[in-house]
């Protein structure tokens, strides 16, 4: 058994969006898992624009309301409701009314996760 907890894992903020933040809990690297594995935070306001992935993610919302889009369509997300984007659907959310929207994704390839560690920041909390 291995134990992650999200409040020990690097956090990363995405360029210009400070409030979308990700933390990647397991991966092939980190835990040895086949999947990848993370959290998301997005502050009111904060999205993530058009974009695909090579294979499948889930999307399990835990805490907020948020607004997905996909091929189907829009929907509103709230806390319980799990997406599934296949391979390749362009797909987006945003944050537009909630004071945070929080959810984990698993993507079934674990290289879709090669943008968030080359192109966003690490998150570097600001001390009291």
């Amino acid at each position: 058994m291995r134990i992650i907890k999200a409040d020990e894992v690097l956090e990363y903020e995405s360029p210009g969006q400070p409030f979308r933040r990700v933390r990647l809990l397991a991966t092939p690297e980190t835990a040895g898992t086949s999947v990848a594995v993370g959290m998301s935070i997005y502050g009111r306001g904060m999205f993530a624009p058009p974009h695909t992935h090579n294979g499948e993610e889930i999307i399990i919302v835990i805490h907020g309301k948020g607004i997905f889009r996909g091929k189907d369509g829009e929907v509103v997300a709230t806390p319980g409701t799990i997406l599934i984007f296949p391979p390749g659907e362009e797909h987006s959310l945003e944050n537009r009314d909630s004071p945070t929207l929080e959810f984990i994704f698993i993507y079934s390839k674990p290289e879709d996760i090669k943008p968030i560690k080359e192109k966003w920041i690490p998150h570097q909390p600001s001390k009291p």
